[in-house]
């Protein structure tokens, strides 16, 4: 497995991390702006104007930089790896690539829990596992439905009139990844994984910061 990161917010201890897996799933950055910690992280990376947020970088990684071989694990880089406990004994919090990487399938959204998952509506873009054999296709088939006139909109400010819905891109990517589920019955797309252990930041923010931004999405029982 490979992991390409969309570097926007540059979380240190993310990216400390990333650097101890790095020679095991190999690691690549394609940020939106330059920063002093690529400079120290020593790990591969490109700046790239932001072009449809992260599924633009994600569609750039699939067309100039993935090799065709093994499968890719694209993760946004506002998110704590938590260590965890198993059989009485505390795992370093990298061990959950370990994890991720045996994913059985050939496209799953990864969220921290049953309750990210509904409140994100099933899809997200903050952490997604494609196989090889979904990535040759979205190779050989372009570029993958993103807006190109989106610069950093998030839906956070006033939409700029040229830019579509600012969920466009997830939108449109998990209308794709339902056609090709549709036209190959044996494949496994659109699964649902927990992983408890990694805390997914909300635009950059975590704990009390994160939870008061999304309360405002839950609906009254």
């Amino acid at each position: 497995m490979k992991i390409a990161v969309c570097g926007w917010y540059f979380h240190e201890k993310l990216y400390a991390s990333l650097w101890r897996v790095n020679q095991k799933y190999p690691v690549f950055i394609i940020a939106h702006g330059d920063h002093e910690l690529l400079k120290i992280c020593d790990l591969p990376y490109m700046v790239k104007e932001n072009k449809g947020l992260e599924w633009g970088a994600y569609n750039y990684y699939i067309k100039n930089i993935w090799d065709e071989n093994d499968s890719v694990l694209f993760m946004h880089d506002d998110m704590e790896l938590l260590p965890f406990v198993k059989d009485y004994e505390i795992i370093p919090p990298e061990f959950v690539f370990n994890f991720l990487s045996k994913i059985e399938c050939d496209q799953a959204y990864i969220f921290q829990t049953r309750r990210d998952e509904v409140l994100n509506f099933g899809h997200h873009g903050r952490m997604v596992f494609m196989s090889e054999r979904l990535l040759r296709i979205l190779k050989r088939q372009g570029d993958l439905p993103f807006d190109k006139n989106n610069e950093g909109y998030t839906g956070q400010d006033r939409k700029p009139e040229n830019v579509k819905f600012h969920n466009y891109g997830i939108m449109a990517i998990d209308e794709k990844f339902r056609e090709i589920q549709e036209s190959r019955p044996g494949w496994k797309l659109l699964q649902k994984i927990y992983a408890p252990s990694i805390d997914m930041g909300y635009r950059g923010k975590f704990g009390n910061q994160k939870r008061s931004i999304m309360s405002h999405l839950e609906l009254p029982l």
